[in-house]
Parts: C-alpha cells; structure tokens; sequence
C-alpha cells in the first residue's frame, strides 16, 4: 500500500512550523515530497495514517545489557532501562522517552546486549499530539538513522550552512552525529579502524546532493550520493519501531496494529496479488463445492419423502391427501390393528398399563370412551401430585394427557412428542 512520511522538525512544535513530508508507492517509489504545516499536510496525504521519521540529531543511542530476568517484553522493563541509563543521560531518565531497539551485535559476548533509543518526551508529545489534532494517525515511528551492524558507515547530511557528519556502526556506539569539519574528521579514524589515516577509515562515504562539493573537498575517495527521501523509504523498512512505553497503549494494540498493518499489505499490496487470486479462486471452488453437496443433500431428501409418500399410499390407497406421511403411516397401523382386534402400541390397553403402571391408589372408573384416536377415563379423583406423575408417566409411554375436573383425555404423542 502507499506510505506517507512526515518527519518531524527538531525545533519545538509550534503552529506555523513546516514538516517536510514524502509520499511513495508500495513499490518504494517516490510520488511527491515536499514541506507544509500540519493544518496543509492533510491536503498533501492522501491517506490520515502516517509514519513519523525522528531525525539523527534527535536521537541518541546506548547499548545496554538486561539483568538476568528482564526481558524486552517485561513490564518492569522501563524502570529498568530509568536505572541503567541514569548516569549516560544529561536529563533525568523520566523526562526521556526510551525505546528499546533490537539487538544488532554480533559477537557471543555481547549476545544479550540491546540498544535503546532515547530522545527528549516533550518535544515528542507534543510533536504527535499536533499531528493527532491535525486528522492524522501515527502508524508507527522509526529513526532516521538506527545502529547497525558490520562495517561502519559514514554519512554526510543536511545543508551547506549546517552539514552532520553521521557514522553508524557497532564500533561507534551506534550512530555518531557530529558537526562535520575537520575536528570530527579527526575523532573518526580512532573511533573506527584506530590509527589508520582518514582515507582508509572513510571507504563508506555517503553524501546528499546538497553537501557534496564540501565533501568532496575535505574528504579524500569515492563519494557516493544519497537522497535523503530513499532514506527514509529504507527506514520504514528497517523493523524498528519507536512507539513504546507511554506512547504504546498496550501491547495488545500493538500486535493489533501489526497484525492489521500486515491484513491491509496482504489485501493491497502488489506483492501478494497472486496470493489473492489463488484465495479467490480456491474460496471460488469452496462455495461451488459446498453447493454441490447441498444440492445433492437436498435431492437425496426429497426422494426419500416421495418414497415414504409412495409407500404410504400404495398400503393404504384410500388416503388420498399426504401431508405427514409418517404420522398417517402411524394412525393407520393403529386403525387397522385396532379393527382388527390386536394389541396397539397407542391403544386402550396400552393406556391403561401406562396408567397402572405409575402406581397410583385404587379408584373407580364411571366410563371408559374412546373415540377417534382419544380416549377418556372419567371418575378419577386425583390431586395435583398425582396427576402430574401420572403425567410424565404416559408420556414416557407416548401419551399425552390433559385432566378437565374427574375426566382425563388421553392422546397418543406423534413422532414429534406432540399430541396430534
């Protein structure tokens, strides 16, 4: 997806201060770059989610070894971090926002080392709560420049009139930034190949356009160019991520952000095109499948009905109108048996073993009638308690009963237990 950068100014946010911006595609393509004030800059983006650039001179950086029991993700990390760098920081630690980077040593001896990042809270704070007044969202934030690992790296920056001398590496404590003029040319070759002379320490020289001509005249070797909006690119790149701590609501919200960041690549990108047209085309074949079956459940089920149905009138051809085949199959073997003076499942006599069966006191029945399927016992004086365990007896039996004064109805259950 395309990435908007604003990188933010070092002086202190005020409501005219101008931020240099930079829009680029997903294929890290520049697309237009340019300065404006917060209240322009969402008329510039074309999206309110924004990545933040902290510049170098903002920064500084210190490597750092945990304690035994704290780990990046411990909740006591940051009064840790208050405590290893109080003596490293001019300012008090709780007046600094610190950020725990990765850890990019590569010797066994420094395996458990990390580097953290420290920068001044205020002008932090409010820097992002402008850009949040604004109608924009930080997405994330990433150093301009962030310690790196293997050989040491020079960089040349900024303008004519104010040109920083960058240095990034293990074997300079991380990034250096330091006014570029000869005094900082004299601190490099210590800093990284020891006494070589300055020629040999600065094989990795890079220059923005900007600062080129005064490179090239103090500084001996091929000179290479750098634009700073590639800079930038490569940092959103990097894997670092500055938003921690108080600045991090909880750490679910991250993962969230992470987890949603990677969603919207994966549904935009262009790198996962292909990806998304095989998901297509499998959900495609999935729904085809799925309807496929259930045409086939559907059609296995409506011919078992009209075979249920078929049977029901072949046995008895004087039904003509089927609406439950199986209820009607039921109440015609009860008819037919009962015509034929055999014992019914749902008959007479199997209500009354069911009413025997819950073992109540003797009585005297007045009349016994039966009629279309129901039959009515009439004489019985039976309390509330009785009544309802004679109840639940005859529906385990698959009756069902309804008591009006010393008169009981009794129905047999059809197949749904529900008297018909």
């Amino acid at each position: 997806m395309p990435i908007h950068i604003v990188s933010l100014p070092t002086a202190a946010q005020a409501p005219a201060l101008s931020y240099e911006y930079l829009r680029a595609t997903e294929a890290l393509v520049s697309t237009d770059h340019g300065t404006a004030t917060l209240v322009q800059l969402p008329q510039r983006l074309t999206d309110k989610n924004v990545w933040v650039v902290l510049p170098v001179n903002s920064l500084s950086w210190h490597a750092v070894a945990l304690p035994k029991g704290i780990g990046p993700n411990s909740p006591r990390l940051r009064s840790v971090l208050n405590s290893l760098l109080e003596d490293r920081l001019l300012d008090d630690p709780a007046q600094m926002h610190l950020a725990m980077g990765k850890s990019s040593f590569t010797d066994q001896a420094t395996a458990d080392m990390y580097w953290v990042g420290a920068c001044d809270k205020a002008w932090l704070q409010a820097h992002l709560n402008a850009i949040k007044s604004a109608g924009m969202v930080v997405s994330r934030i990433v150093p301009e420049f962030a310690p790196t690992h293997g050989e040491t790296r020079v960089h040349v920056v900024g303008r004519v009139d104010q040109p920083l001398l960058v240095a990034t590496g293990q074997r300079v404590g991380g990034v250096m930034c330091l006014p570029f003029n000869n005094a900082a040319l004299a601190l490099l070759p210590r800093a990284c190949v020891g006494d070589e002379p300055v020629a040999q320490a600065v094989q990795l020289t890079f220059a923005e356009p900007a600062v080129a001509g005064l490179v090239e005249r103090l500084l001996p070797g091929d000179i290479r160019p750098e634009n700073r909006h590639a800079r930038w690119l490569a940092a959103t790149g990097a894997g670092w991520e500055l938003a921690q701590f108080d600045l991090a609501c909880t750490s679910r919200a991250r993962t969230f952000k992470r987890v949603w960041e990677a969603g919207v690549e994966m549904l935009q990108s262009r790198r996962w095109r292909f990806a998304r047209w095989a998901m297509a085309v499998l959900l495609g074949i999935h729904v085809a499948g799925l309807n496929a079956l259930a045409w086939q459940e559907k059609s296995a089920l409506h011919a078992q009905r009209l075979s249920i149905q078929s049977m029901l009138v072949q046995t008895f051809p004087h039904v003509k109108v089927v609406v439950d085949a199986p209820l009607q199959m039921q109440r015609e073997l009860a008819a037919l048996e009962q015509s034929k003076g055999g014992a019914s499942a749902f008959g007479l006599d199997a209500a009354l073993n069911a009413i025997g069966a819950a073992g109540l006191p003797d009585q005297t029945l007045n009349s016994i009638e039966m009629a279309n399927g129901e039959i009515k016992l009439k004489g019985l004086a039976l309390a509330s308690q009785e009544l309802s365990g004679l109840s639940a007896q005859l529906s385990e039996q698959g009756f069902a009963m309804v008591a009006e004064g010393d008169v009981l109805r009794i129905k047999p259950l059809n197949q749904k237990g529900v008297a018909p």
